[in-house]
């Protein structure tokens, strides 16, 4: 069985929300004899939640039974806070995107169209997946034309 008593006690560390989800994912790479790599949530000793890293495989003995897990857990904190920034900001941006009464439009450096508002389909009568990775240019033709 996979579940010993040493890993019994690691678990108790492992998050409850993501307990099942390691659980089923190294029991699947075990069962596809391939290694695994999870990321989940541990409390610390001292009652910290931390972000780790595992990745392992299985040693097998002459019978082919899971006899022990090897690997390394690296702890990632600091880099899934950034990843949670991120889609935090991604998401207000959207949101601002998406509900803002003015057209709002963002473009790259090269003058090509990123994202293009509802606001924005509405004043140009233009549906933004037809103007997305375009030129800014074909919103205003006539602007362009005369320079």
């Amino acid at each position: 069985q996979l579940i010993d008593n040493r890993l019994i006690s690691f678990s108790d560390v492992i998050d409850p929300r993501d307990r099942q989800r390691v659980w089923d994912g190294i029991q699947s790479a075990i069962e596809d004899r391939r290694a695994f790599q999870l990321s989940y949530r541990v409390t610390t000793k001292q009652g910290e939640l931390r972000w780790v890293l595992e990745q392992g495989s299985a040693i097998r003995d002459e019978h082919d039974e899971v006899v022990a897990l090897e690997g390394y857990v690296a702890d990632i904190t600091a880099e899934q806070r950034i990843v949670e920034q991120l889609q935090d900001s991604e998401a207000r941006n959207r949101a601002i995107m998406e509900f803002a009464s003015v057209a709002l439009i963002t473009m790259d450096e090269a003058g090509l169209v990123e994202s293009f508002n509802p606001e924005a389909e509405r004043l140009f009568a233009y549906e933004a997946g037809e103007v997305a990775g375009r030129d800014i240019a074909v919103l205003m033709p006539a602007f362009h034309e005369g320079c």
